[in-house]
């Protein structure tokens, strides 16, 4: 019993000096996500920018405030994930209507940055995904390489989602742009 302990705790203190070790070299982990759509591009966009939508394909999503208009630029909302759960501040960086947009996100164990591109590819449209993740203390910078496939497969699930939604049942296309 005492060598199982002593085994143990060597093994706690060399994944501690590992995560340590993480946290001096790791200030970000940056995650790649791309799906296809069946759809074109207006008809994924506008699926992809319909707040009142999110949490059919975001999730763990429960509720999203708007805290300044959401049309643009500047715009920022409060988002709620899991019941009781993580509060995320999202800023709109840029939108670049039918082929790009980009949000900053905020909480308390990270910030990051997301770039989400729409481009026609066949009869459809890829959606590319880049996101960039910082922790914002020593330990979640250690945490987060061992977290990234989890994030990844979180990020890919919601494209997944979201590309079902748009061919679907998408979100109607204003007459001025079909």
């Amino acid at each position: 019993m005492k060598r199982s302990l002593h085994i143990g705790g060597i093994v706690a203190a060399g994944v501690l000096v590992a995560l340590c070790i993480l946290g001096l070299f790791v200030d970000h982990v940056s995650i790649n996500t791309t799906h296809y759509v069946a759809a074109p591009v207006d008809r994924a966009w506008v699926t992809f920018m319909d707040d009142n939508r999110l949490t059919e394909w975001v999730s763990n999503l429960v509720a999203s405030e708007t805290i300044t208009p959401a049309d643009g630029e500047g715009s920022s909302f409060c988002r709620h994930y899991y019941e009781g759960g993580i509060v995320v501040d999202q800023r709109v960086i840029a939108i670049e209507p039918f082929e790009r947009f980009e949000t900053g996100l905020e909480t308390w164990f990270f910030t990051a940055r997301m770039a989400v591109s729409f481009a026609p590819q066949g009869n459809g449209t890829r959606i590319d995904q880049v996101t960039l993740i910082e922790g914002t203390t020593f330990l979640w910078r250690a945490i987060l390489p061992a977290t990234t496939p989890w994030i990844r497969a979180g990020l890919s699930g919601d494209l997944k989602a979201l590309a079902r939604l748009i061919e679907n049942n998408p979100s109607a296309v204003p007459k001025n742009k079909e």
